[in-house]
């Protein structure tokens, strides 16, 4: 029997053979194109006869005649592996698809005001608002600091309008017990 390592070098030798006598088969002289080469395939079932399940007997046709591989001309190999490392060319240009136009319309800011009271005197009704550390109390038609008015008191509910803009905008408040 023969040891794991022998196999090795027996088989990596008939390897390196065969690769060497294709490589010196291949070449063709220089400036000529080397022909197409085939390679047959192995003879190993040439002769043998094939018993079928019916009793007949066949024998199969050489196998030299037939050729298994056809080998690429040098020219051709060379072509094929410099497309292998070749870079693709970029994807086409998309063109950007045309968006409607968005129409932005401006919001007032929410109102600063916060509920305080309100007060009735004479038949004018009186608001008391809150607008950061500030407690004013405003009536119809007053301004606070240029930019909203108070338009009207109405029962659970004041009107006031942000004057940039000329928006108007309802503060609403619980009317009490």
């Amino acid at each position: 029997m023969i040891s794991m390592p022998a196999l090795v070098a027996i088989v990596g030798a008939g390897v390196v053979g065969t690769v060497v006598a294709l490589s010196v088969a291949s070449r063709a002289p220089e400036g000529a194109a080397a022909p197409n080469r085939t390679i047959p395939l192995p003879a190993s079932s040439a002769g043998q006869r094939v018993v079928q399940a019916d009793g007949r007997v066949d024998t199969p046709a050489p196998a030299a005649s037939q050729p298994a591989l056809a080998l690429k001309s040098r020219a051709a190999a060379v072509g094929a592996s410099a497309a292998l490392f070749s870079v693709p060319p970029p994807p086409p240009k998309v063109q950007a698809r045309a968006m409607p136009a968005q129409v932005l319309v401006p919001v007032p800011p929410l109102l600063p005001f916060k509920y305080l009271g309100q007060m009735d005197e004479g038949g004018r009704a009186a608001l008391f608002v809150g607008i950061g550390d500030r407690s004013l109390s405003l009536r119809v038609g007053d301004v606070v600091d240029g930019r909203y008015r108070l338009e009207a008191v109405k029962p659970g509910a004041a009107e006031f309008t942000f004057l940039p803009m000329a928006a108007k905008q309802t503060l609403t408040f619980g009317t009490g017990p």
